[in-house]
């Protein structure tokens, strides 16, 4: 007599991800580090450069307030795209590293920067739901978050398009709170390698006599620092996560 009962769901590993990625982080940091640090610390003094960066701040110069704000949003603007370029890198150099092929960083440049536009139009879009569920209570949040958590790496490694959105809901299907668990776990750690990095760099810079041009540049590369690392580990394990949940996609159709 055939059996026809559902077989059970794989686990998805969450302990497995979690220390995978940081074990991946920790083999290359300094590589994965150095290319983050690099490039958003070239958005921020792009940003700084345009909007009079040699005089320390842009009140010195007597600019108006609109200048002011003008200035954030174009930072924000330059680092958000920095921000993707980054990350989706790193979803190909961890996706690499999970199969054990070698790295190959100037090839992942050369195929993120023509998706880069709809990498960064991707994000955007998944961003105004992922928000609005925060604004209900976090929750909603999180689990939209889930959801729409591999978005950017099918944008990135399958080349789907728009196409990725209805994809990553396929994919994250059945595992959207075990992955909430892998985010947070990741930023709870980041969080914890940030605070004392964070920490020992304010303090030497608070007590190292710099003029305004020198704190403006040394803050400006602790906000790099900052974020080549937490963007790093986000990506390793987003990258981890979607090899993951392929092996998943993969033996239930051999199943099937």
């Amino acid at each position: 007599m055939r059996d026809h009962s559902i077989p059970e769901r794989p686990r998805l590993g969450v302990s497995e991800i979690v220390t995978g990625a940081f074990s991946i982080y920790f083999k290359r940091p300094f590589l994965i580090t150095a290319v983050g640090f690099v490039l958003f610390a070239l958005a921020i003094l792009v940003a700084n450069l345009i909007f009079g960066l040699q005089t320390g701040t842009i009140e010195n110069v007597g600019a108006s307030d609109d200048m002011i704000v003008l200035k954030g949003v174009v930072e924000q603007i330059l680092t958000l795209v920095v921000g993707c370029l980054f990350i989706s890198v790193i979803f190909l150099m961890s996706f690499d590293l999970q199969q054990r092929r070698p790295v190959r960083l100037l090839g992942y440049f050369g195929a993120v920067l023509p998706r880069l536009p709809l990498v960064t139009l991707l994000f955007l879009l998944i961003s105004i739901p992922i928000s609005l569920g925060y604004l209900a209570l976090i929750l909603p949040g999180l689990w939209i978050g889930a959801v729409f958590s591999m978005v950017l790496p099918v944008a990135v490694i399958e080349g789907a398009g728009f196409g990725s959105l209805r994809r990553s809901i396929a994919l994250t299907k059945g595992y959207r709170w075990p992955i909430v668990g892998v985010e947070l776990l990741v930023a709870l750690f980041t969080l914890i390698i940030l605070m004392p990095v964070a920490g020992v760099l304010l303090f030497a810079v608070t007590q190292a006599s710099l003029t305004s041009l020198l704190l403006q540049l040394a803050a400006g590369g602790i906000t790099a620092l900052g974020m080549a690392i937490s963007y790093g580990l986000i990506g390793v394990a987003a990258g981890l996560l979607y090899a993951r949940l392929r092996e998943i996609e993969a033996a239930a159709n051999q199943a099937v």
